[in-house]
C-alpha cells in the first residue's frame, strides 16, 4: 500500500508543478485545490466523500468557505449549491483542509481562521457505543460506558502549503498559539504539509519511553505541542498515511431530528388554521381579534407544543400581509 500511495503522491506533486506555470492566480489556486482533493480521495474507503463549501451547525452557525471537506457519504444529508460546492451539517464532517498556493503571513492566518471556523461549531459528542452515525449500542439497566476522557468525534484539520513561510516560523507560531489556553489550542490544525520545504508538521505528546507520541492521542486539546518531520518528497504520502490514522479514531454521531420533524408537522397543522382564519377575516374586511390569537396560543400551550407557541407569538406580532 505504501508504494502505491507514494506513486499517487508523486503524481500529485507532478500535477502541482504543472499548475504552478499558470499566470492566473485564481486558476492556479483552484487547480491546486482540485489536485489535493483528488489525492486525498485516493485510498480512502467509499464511506468518505470529498467536497468543498461550508459547514453549518444545528444553531444555524456557518463556517467560512473551506477548500476540502471530508464528510460522511452514507448516513448524512449533504446539500449541493449552484456553484458546485456543498453545505454539510457539522455532524457529518470528519475533517477539513485548506490548500494555500503561497503560505505567507496572510495565507497562514486565513487558513488557521478557516480551520477554526469549523472546529468551533458545536455538536453532540460521540463515544464508544456509537457504532454508526445513526446507530448506538443500547446499554441495559445499571450499565454505563466509563473511562472516556475525550469525545470520539473531534474535527480533523489539515493545511497544505505549497510554498511560503519557513517550517521553523510555522512551528513557533503554532506552539505559541497552543500555549494561550485550551480553547485556542483545540481550534488549531492537526497536520500541516509544507510541500516545497518537505516537512510534515503534526501535534505530539512527550513520552519517557519514546522520543515523542503522535496519532489519535493528540486529537482535541490533549497534546503538548507541534513537531516538524523532514520527509522531503514523501510529504504528501506521509500526510495521507496520517490522515488514515486519525480518521480511524473518529466516530460520527448524527443529530436526532425526530423532535424537529414533529415540531414541523404540528406547526404546519396550526399554520393551516391561522391561514384559514386570516383569509376569513380578510373576506369579512375585519382584522383578526385578540381572542382568536389567544385561543390558538392556549391550544398550543395545552398540548405542550412550545415551538408552535413561539412561532404563533412571532406571527401574532407581525401577521402575513
Amino acid at each position: 500500500m505504501l508504494e502505491a500511495l507514494r506513486g499517487q503522491a508523486d503524481l500529485a506533486l507532478a500535477k502541482l508543478r504543472v499548475t504552478a506555470m499558470s499566470q492566473n492566480p485564481s486558476i492556479k489556486g483552484s487547480s491546486r485545490e482540485e489536485v489535493i482533493r483528488e489525492f486525498v480521495r485516493c485510498f480512502l474507503p467509499s464511506s468518505y466523500a470529498i467536497g468543498h463549501g461550508e459547514v453549518f451547525s444545528e444553531r444555524n452557525e456557518r463556517s467560512k468557505q473551506v477548500d476540502i471537506i471530508i464528510h460522511d457519504e452514507l448516513f448524512s444529508p449533504v446539500f449541493k449549491t449552484a456553484d458546485g460546492g456543498i453545505l454539510v451539517p457539522c455532524e457529518a464532517v470528519y475533517g477539513i483542509a485548506e490548500v494555500k498556493t503561497r503560505l505567507d503571513t496572510t495565507g497562514w492566518r486565513q487558513a488557521l481562521d478557516n480551520i477554526a471556523s469549523v472546529k468551533s461549531l458545536e455538536r453532540a459528542t460521540s463515544d464508544l457505543i456509537d457504532i454508526l452515525p445513526n446507530r448506538s449500542i443500547r446499554l441495559g439497566p445499571g450499565l454505563a460506558v466509563t473511562g472516556l476522557k475525550r469525545p470520539h468525534n473531534p474535527y480533523l484539520g489539515i493545511i497544505v502549503g505549497l510554498e511560503g513561510l519557513s517550517t521553523d516560523k510555522l512551528v513557533s507560531d503554532l506552539n505559541d498559539r497552543a500555549s494561550r489556553g485550551k480553547v485556542e489550542k483545540a481550534l488549531l490544525p492537526d497536520m500541516i504539509a509544507c510541500v516545497d520545504n518537505g516537512h510534515l508538521i503534526t501535534r505530539y505528546n512527550k513520552r519517557d519511553t519514546r522520543p515523542i507520541q503522535i496519532g489519535t492521542a493528540t486529537l482535541t486539546d490533549s497534546y503538548d505541542g507541534f513537531h516538524a518531520f523532514r520527509v522531503d518528497d514523501f510529504v504528501l504520502s506521509s500526510l495521507h498515511l496520517g490522515l488514515n490514522v486519525l480518521l480511524s479514531f473518529i466516530r460520527l454521531k448524527n443529530r436526532d431530528i425526530t423532535s424537529q420533524w414533529l415540531d414541523e408537522l404540528l406547526w404546519v397543522e396550526m399554520k393551516t388554521k391561522v391561514e384559514t382564519l386570516l383569509a376569513l377575516r380578510e373576506h369579512l374586511g375585519v382584522p383578526p381579534e385578540q381572542g382568536d390569537w389567544d385561543a390558538m396560543e392556549a391550544e398550543a400551550l395545552a398540548r405542550g407544543d412550545h415551538e408552535v407557541l413561539r412561532k404563533l407569538q412571532d406571527l401574532r406580532q407581525k401577521p402575513p400581509v
